[in-house]
């Protein structure tokens, strides 16, 4: 019997050695901004997660409660084998570059890049991959280039314990929710109010 459920954190279990070394950082970004809108695949029988192991890190890493899952009744063998394709599967797919630049281009447009797994600099490696005479306009085309957008985004890595981690995201939280925006903005304001802090003193 299949079916979704929403379940404690603590009952679930990582699959043990997962090959997948997934982006954790860029899944955090993600919850934050838009919520778990995929389920784990769990194996009932146990609480495998077979697919989604990496989102189940972030998820604890934001101190969530609870996940939203997929159950699935299989044995030992069709759980690899599902953990195995749903990795092969990501590693498969590609893109076409035209229409996932006009995206990102479009989410760059109205300052929406942070959860989108998206920065200034992926979007150039983007652009590289498309053909030339895509990025070349045509020479009789009258239309003007595209202003340069100055709302880059770049990451920034902190490097804290677990206990400074969990200060920080709690320090982070309150000013986020005070001022109605997300934890990245929330860091941002932080900073430049230390920093005029400091200037004003």
């Amino acid at each position: 019997m299949k079916e979704h459920a929403e379940v404690s954190l603590y009952d679930l279990v990582e699959y043990p050695n997962n090959p997948r070394i997934g982006d954790v950082n860029t899944i955090y970004e993600s919850l934050l901004e838009n919520g778990q809108y995929r389920p784990l695949v769990v194996n009932r029988k146990d609480n495998v997660i077979l697919a989604g192991n990496h989102t189940f890190k972030a998820l604890k890493r934001l101190g969530w409660a609870t996940a939203i899952v997929w159950y699935v009744d299989v044995s030992d063998e069709q759980a690899k084998q599902i953990m195995l394709v749903d990795n092969k599967l990501n590693d498969d797919a590609t893109y076409d570059y035209e229409k996932l630049e006009k995206a990102i281009s479009e989410m760059q447009d109205v300052g929406e890049l942070i959860g989108t797994g998206y920065t200034e600099e992926a979007l150039d490696e983007v652009l590289k991959d498309l053909p030339t005479e895509v990025d070349a306009p045509a020479q009789n085309s009258s239309k003007e280039p595209a202003e340069a957008n100055l709302n880059a985004v770049i990451d920034v890595v902190l490097l804290l314990t677990d206990e400074k981690f969990y200060r920080y995201k709690k320090a982070i939280g309150i000013i986020a929710d005070y001022h109605k925006v997300n934890p990245t903005k929330a860091g941002l304001i932080a900073v430049e109010s230390y920093a005029n802090k400091l200037v004003r003193n």
